[in-house]
């Protein structure tokens, strides 16, 4: 009975690993051609904090007279 437990944990360890190495090999082939194509061009967007910053700007637009400005504003930047 050990040598079935031991045995299984063997597979899931090997399954890691081998599901480990080909995530990381095709990632690393990803970034490659992604870096390719990039030209340096950084989105539309605030540097700020990327969830308390537009939490806080979504929330507060709430509290206004015109709360759908927040979603123009976003809107705004990428059309």
């Amino acid at each position: 009975m050990e040598w079935f437990v031991v045995f299984w944990i063997l597979v899931g360890i090997s399954a890691g690993w081998c599901w480990y190495r080909k995530e990381k090999s095709s990632s690393s082939s990803k970034n490659d051609m992604n870096m390719e194509q990039k030209s340096g061009v950084l989105p539309k967007g605030s540097f700020g904090w990327p969830l308390i910053g537009e939490t806080l700007d979504f929330i507060a637009a709430g509290y206004t007279s015109q709360p759908v400005s927040f979603m123009e504003k976003r809107r705004s930047l990428y059309c």
